[in-house]
C-alpha cells in the first residue's frame, strides 16, 4: 500500500552492463512506464562486481 516499507531484491535483466554501477546508499526508483512506483535506499550490493566504489559527498 502507498507510504509503506519493505525490503526486497532486484535482479538485472543485462547485469553485464552493469557492472560496477551501484553502491549501498544509493538512491533509486522503480518504474512501470510514468509516474515512477518506488523510491528507496540500496542497503547491500550482493555480487561484489556490480559494486562501485562509494561517491565522495
Amino acid at each position: 500500500m502507498p507510504g509503506e516499507t519493505i525490503t526486497g531484491g532486484i535482479r538485472m535483466l543485462s547485469p553485464d552492463e552493469h557492472t560496477g554501477q551501484f553502491w549501498v546508499g544509493m538512491p533509486f526508483q522503480l518504474a512501470f512506464g510514468q509516474p515512477a512506483v518506488a523510491d528507496g535506499t540500496i542497503l547491500d550490493v550482493v555480487e561484489s562486481h556490480m559494486r562501485a566504489p562509494t561517491p565522495c559527498s
